[in-house]
């Protein structure tokens, strides 16, 4: 089924990749919620591709309904691309197709990206993920002496299993009520990496932001200090047959923010790490993802090895500044990220 809408709002995103995803919301007289409707996903030539990219409120826009839908509020894909020309329905061709940050966007043809490495959408994606996080499951937070000692509310467990929760909240960016991307678009903040909270000198630095509230500041520390304590214990006892650390881990490596390393492989990782008996698990995974062949040969497909270590080679000193802070021989951290640079 085929209709013509009116765009009212147009919701932008990026992952922590900085491919982008658009949606635009429309509203009939008769409907009381606004439907929504995704960037059509099939591939077209790269221009016609990033026209969709470049729809803005008031256009109008053929959609395509779902079929089956389990989110009651998505309806199905928009488009402005019909059989083997345009319909212009709204005339895009003389706009720009530029992200939020102002910078150029590019595509190809099947995905639309952001090529700014400082992208405050992309930042975005990466910080919430980082905050949205679980790097401690409930079972080991109740269980821990000093906790149990001091009394715990579900409240302060969430706090405690998910370490940098806040840096999601406006409140630690020094604006209640405020997002994180608009805060990063504004350019109220430098614009942190994800090394920034994960190297604990760097996070330290950074709480001395006067814009971070001191009780944010201090709360943040707290969660972070636990995060850091449990990280240096897995590193100076590292055993890959426990469930405990091996949790750590595999929550250490998703909250980079790599899109193309997904939860399905952390098994094959912790596998290789078991089978070379290093010791050194930050060397171990840091000369896996920065290499090819290694990774094809864990089980990776050959496509998905190239894109991961491209991927990590856009984030080159970010993630070396990561590994090398949390790596026993640091020298092999240099090694591993040297021919990527």
């Amino acid at each position: 089924m085929n209709d013509i809408i009116e765009a009212v709002d147009v919701i932008e995103r990026n992952d922590c990749a900085g491919k982008k995803s658009f949606f635009v919301t429309a509203q009939a007289s008769d409907e009381t919620i606004s439907s929504l409707f995704s960037m059509h996903p099939a591939y077209m030539p790269p221009e016609n591709k990033l026209a969709l990219a470049s729809v803005a409120s008031m256009d109008r826009l053929r959609v395509n309904y779902a079929r089956y839908s389990q989110n009651i509020l998505y309806n199905g894909s928009y488009i402005v691309f019909d059989g083997n020309f345009f319909e212009n329905l709204s005339d895009t061709r003389n706009r720009d197709p530029v992200c939020r940050c102002d910078t150029r966007m590019v595509s190809d043809g099947f995905d639309v990206h952001c090529p700014n490495l400082q992208c405050p959408l992309t930042l975005t994606a990466r910080i919430e993920r980082l905050g949205n996080t679980e790097f401690f499951d409930m079972e080991s937070v109740l269980s821990d002496p000093e906790l149990c000692r001091t009394g715990v509310i579900p409240s302060e467990a969430t706090a405690y299993s998910h370490p940098f929760m806040f840096v999601t909240q406006g409140l630690f960016w020094g604006e209640p009520g405020g997002s994180v991307e608009n805060i990063l678009l504004r350019n109220r903040v430098d614009p942190p990496s994800i090394a920034t909270f994960l190297v604990p000198p760097l996070f330290e630095d950074f709480l001395e932001n006067p814009t971070i509230p001191s009780h944010m500041a201090q709360m943040a520390a707290t969660g972070a200090e636990r995060f850091y304590g449990w990280m240096n214990e897995t590193i100076n006892r590292r055993d890959p047959l426990s469930p405990t650390q091996n949790k750590l881990w595999s929550a250490f490596l998703w909250s980079l923010g790599i899109e193309t390393l997904k939860p399905v492989f952390f098994e094959n990782l912790f596998n290789f790490e078991y089978t070379v008996a290093m010791g050194d698990p930050a060397v171990v995974y840091a000369s896996l993802l920065t290499k090819t062949r290694s990774l094809v040969e864990i089980g990776f497909h050959p496509v998905e090895a190239s894109t991961l270590v491209n991927e990590v080679r856009k984030r080159a000193h970010e993630l070396h500044d990561i590994f090398y802070h949390w790596a026993i021989n640091k020298d092999d951290i240099t090694r591993s990220f040297r021919h990527l640079t």
